[in-house]
């Protein structure tokens, strides 16, 4: 399984368990918790917690490698330095030689 897909899988079942977990705190405290001020403190960290978990940015960037790695795939006269103002050297780099024919001698 690629590293993204499962990171992202990872995520979501997380975020599931923290579901089924503010679904248990309500069960026990009632509906309106979140507007006691322990139920507030809980709630926000919960809330902070879900951000974190969030892999939209995950995607984003691997969308993005996805599409230049295809544009200098495709591309005859594609100069690696825009790539390079694009992404980095470090990425540009890994992505330029993943793409380039490797020539063997021997």
């Amino acid at each position: 399984m690629p590293a993204l897909a499962g990171s992202i899988i990872w995520a979501r079942q997380i975020e599931r368990q923290l579901d089924a977990y503010m679904r248990r705190v309500e069960a026990v405290l009632g509906k309106g918790w979140e507007s006691h001020v322990d139920g507030q403190k809980l709630k926000a960290d919960g809330d902070s917690f879900r951000l974190k978990l969030s892999t939209q940015e995950l995607f984003e960037d691997w969308s993005r490698k996805v599409i230049l790695c295809c544009i200098v795939s495709h591309s005859r006269f594609f100069d690696s330095s825009v790539l390079i103002l694009l992404i980095g050297l470090e990425e540009a780099s890994t992505i330029v030689d993943a793409v380039t024919p490797k020539v063997t001698f021997g």
